[in-house]
């Protein structure tokens, strides 16, 4: 370079990029959310015509339904639900919990992630409008807002490696069950959306309702994102956290 072009460079301002702030905490309990929704069977709302008109394929209507279907999803029923996705539907939420910094985020977190997930699984109840929906989707969510709040708390008590892996792997599965048939009773009477019932579809899976109900079921998949998180967190030891995983797979493997 020559020496104008160099003293050109020099004085050509660099502008920043600006990006918006991304809390990936809460990247992590939105997409929780988003998972959680998935698993369930999710209302496939008709598409406005100029919406239609904007995409690059034509989606097939089926005016018996009011809504859609893509080609190669199981969308021909009017309602869309990959039920496997409730096995890691968890998984970032506590994540996220594990590396909020304190309990009133955590509670923020849970609750954020209960918000979106409720109202995206109570589309069909669209036609009393929107705020209602989302009025009850409000309302509803505090439990696992509870949920999160207490579970922070759990996994930031101070203890010996063995009782950390402990409280994560068993703990957490417990705490989420009790809430799920606490929030089955008087004002919490919500018994929608209990993470067992996204198993219906599998008999051998559901077929340990016959043991413990739905709440035995949700146990069972809260478990094994527990278990996701604990292989691939750093709480305790490797060998203690192998030795507890291994005799949860142990219980897993008998129920079914």
């Amino acid at each position: 370079l020559s020496a104008v072009q160099s003293n050109t460079l020099r004085k050509t301002p660099v502008l920043p990029v600006i990006m918006p702030p991304v809390n990936p905490r809460l990247f992590g309990a939105l997409l929780s959310a988003l998972l959680l929704a998935l698993s369930f069977p999710l209302t496939l709302l008709p598409l406005p015509a100029w919406v239609l008109g904007q995409l690059p394929v034509n989606l097939p209507a089926d005016p018996a339904l009011g809504s859609f279907t893509i080609p190669g999803l199981p969308t021909h029923l009017g309602y869309l639900q990959f039920p496997w996705m409730a096995y890691i539907g968890l998984v970032p939420l506590l994540l996220a919990v594990r590396a909020a910094r304190r309990s009133a985020e955590a509670f923020t977190l849970g609750f954020a992630c209960s918000v979106v997930w409720l109202t995206l699984t109570m589309l069909w109840l669209i036609s009393f409008g929107f705020v209602p929906v989302l009025l009850l989707a409000l309302y509803f969510s505090l439990p696992l807002g509870l949920f999160t709040w207490m579970a922070w708390n759990l996994m930031h008590l101070p203890a010996k490696p063995a009782a950390q892996v402990a409280r994560l792997i068993w703990g957490l599965p417990l705490l989420w069950t009790a809430i799920e048939y606490i929030r089955s009773f008087g004002m919490w009477a919500f018994p929608w959306n209990l993470l067992g019932y996204t198993q219906a579809a599998y008999p051998m899976l559901a077929q340990t309702a016959d043991l413990g109900g739905v709440f035995l079921v949700s146990f069972f998949v809260c478990l094994v994102n527990v278990l996701i998180v604990a292989v691939i967190s750093n709480v305790g030891t490797v060998g203690i956290r192998a030795a507890q995983i291994s005799l949860a797979s142990l219980l897993l493997r008998g129920l079914l």
